[in-house]
């Protein structure tokens, strides 16, 4: 005996959110054989800051009696704190007294090495050859 699939047993597997996945799936690998695939790593990075929000949201309701929304905004309030503090660091070392200083003694140190002066920021050699002669006079 044969038994045929009828229409009303697939229709079932086939809704709108299988839709929704597939199309989920192709903008997720077009993205990947495209060149903006950087993006997608703007994407896992802001769903793994989300993780983090939540995580700590759930640690604050399970320590301090507060409603969920007051979790939420203290969660965001702390890992804001903690990316300010990163920042900071960041640019405290980019742009740091300490930095400056280092910089300014590299500097010296490549004048003693090659024995170059600057006025300014153009640099003045003790030993120019042009590249190009320019004896010519152009008409």
């Amino acid at each position: 005996m044969m038994t045929t699939m009828s229409l009303a047993w697939t229709l079932p597997l086939f809704s709108w959110t299988t839709l929704g996945y597939i199309l989920l799936a192709t903008g997720v690998a077009a993205a990947l054989l495209s060149p903006y695939r950087y993006l997608l790593g703007y994407l896992l990075a802001g769903m793994a800051y989300w993780l983090v929000v939540e995580g700590i949201q759930s640690v604050l309701l399970a320590v301090f009696t507060m409603n969920s929304w007051q979790g939420y905004i203290f969660a965001l309030g702390i890992t804001w704190l903690l990316l300010g503090v990163w920042f900071i660091y960041r640019i405290n070392k980019k742009t740091g007294i300490a930095s400056a200083q280092s910089t300014v003694t590299q500097d010296k140190a490549l004048d003693k090495k090659y024995g170059d002066n600057y006025i300014e920021h153009t640099p003045i050699y003790k030993d120019y050859q042009p590249r190009f002669n320019n004896s010519k006079p152009s008409h």
